[in-house]
């Protein structure tokens, strides 16, 4: 899914990235001492800004993993793109990647820790791609354009299975794969279409909102649609029935990505505040539960990583982990020098993947979190092992035991 907002047309955006990779080339490292050289204080803001206290809580367990971690970097380098990526998705049995460009090109690279691969790149649409999926059997990816036109290609050759030209009477913006036959497509002017791969029209639209549908998420039983939408709520179709569900009620800022967590009964929304909205699953009308980011900056992006953990991608170019029920900020796993556009986690749980509007693909080791012990209180602000920069306590603490 794409989180560059509708009304950024690509000039603007090509623009922004111009401005901010001249206002500090230096910024383009991330290794540990031009980090800290460049941004302790805006941890120091960032700490007082979410009026942190976790600092003096026992962080052994995770300090105790960085340690380890801070020399072993098992991880496919960094991707550097032909072009400004909005959206990526992984290939759910091999190691492939798909990333859509704003060009309206589809990238298809194949990842390892010996080195990436770029497999091949495919025109795929006239405008701008803003959406990628790959098909849940792996052998079709779906994107969606700026041109309104939704593709299907053939993930090992390229060829196009499936064109739907004006699919929208907008812009499109989000999709979501249900089943075999069954996907969803959202616009930027509010409108949810229903797909049967079958028919050359959809089955269903719903048009309840003016304002952009961000993210598409349905679970296991796919009896729902949960749409997250840019007027600050919740648009839910039934699937079965071919009909709309409810509309929650407004939260005070755009709802911008969406996760499914604990068995699948809690529907988890960020917002472009850094708010966390909590739904129970099919009972959209009002959110149960809110939890405040650990900065107030807007949640692009988000990527659950098992049952419990949410992973998030920020505006301010932070990717952070939060458990969810109990609420608690983990830390940062890893961080780009622009906002951070979309994730996605591997086939096998290995990696996240983040791309950002500096035009790179970076992956990020998340297995470590099997080894932590998440019952003992952690530093929201602690760099986790996946990330390239180290905790700055952890690793001057190396240096004086040294």
């Amino acid at each position: 899914m794409c989180n560059i907002k509708p009304s950024d047309s690509e000039e603007d955006i090509l623009s922004e990235v111009v401005e901010a990779t001249e206002s500090d080339e230096s910024d383009a490292s991330t290794s540990i001492d031009d980090y800290y050289d460049g941004n302790e204080e805006d941890e120091d803001e960032e700490e007082d800004e979410a009026g942190s206290s976790d600092a003096e809580q026992d962080t052994k367990p995770l300090e105790d993993a960085i340690k380890h971690y801070m020399h072993i970097r098992n991880r496919p380098p960094e991707i550097e793109c032909d072009g400004l990526i909005t959206d990526i998705s992984f290939h759910p049995k091999t190691n492939a990647l798909a990333a859509a460009c704003i060009s309206g090109d589809l990238f298809i690279y194949k990842y390892d820790v010996a080195g990436n691969q770029t497999q091949r790149k495919t025109e795929v649409h006239t405008g701008a791609c803003r959406a990628v999926e790959y098909s849940h059997d792996g052998q079709k990816i779906f994107t969606v354009s700026k041109d309104k036109s939704i593709v299907a290609t053939d993930s090992e050759t390229g060829q196009f299975v499936h064109v739907f030209d004006k699919a929208h009477s907008a812009a499109l913006f989000s999709i979501s794969i249900i089943s075999e036959h069954l996907f969803a497509t959202g616009d930027e002017d509010g409108a949810v279409k229903l797909w049967d791969i079958r028919h050359e029209q959809p089955i269903l639209s719903v048009h309840k909102v003016k304002d952009y549908i961000s993210s598409i998420v349905t679970n296991a039983s796919r009896r729902y649609l949960a749409c997250t939408t840019g007027e600050g709520t919740v648009v839910s179709i039934n699937i079965v029935a071919k009909k709309f569900h409810v509309e929650s009620e407004p939260y005070e800022s755009e709802l911008t990505c969406a996760g499914l967590y604990k068995d699948d009964g809690k529907l988890v929304c960020g917002t472009a505040t850094g708010q966390l909205l909590v739904y129970n699953w099919a009972e959209f009308g009002l959110h149960v539960d809110e939890f405040p980011g650990s900065v107030k900056k807007a949640i692009n992006c988000q990527v659950p990583l098992n049952d419990n953990i949410m992973l998030t991608g920020w505006e301010d170019g932070k990717i952070r982990a939060t458990h969810i029920h109990p609420n608690k900020h983990l830390g940062v796993i890893g961080q780009h020098q622009m906002s951070v556009d979309s994730l996605d986690i591997s086939h096998d749980g290995t990696y996240v993947a983040s791309c950002s509007l500096d035009e790179k693909i970076s992956f990020w080791p998340v297995d470590f979190f099997n080894d932590i012990d998440l019952n003992v209180g952690i530093d929201k602000n602690t760099n986790l092992p996946s990330s390239q920069i180290t905790d700055q306590k952890t690793f001057f603490a190396d240096l004086a035991d040294s």
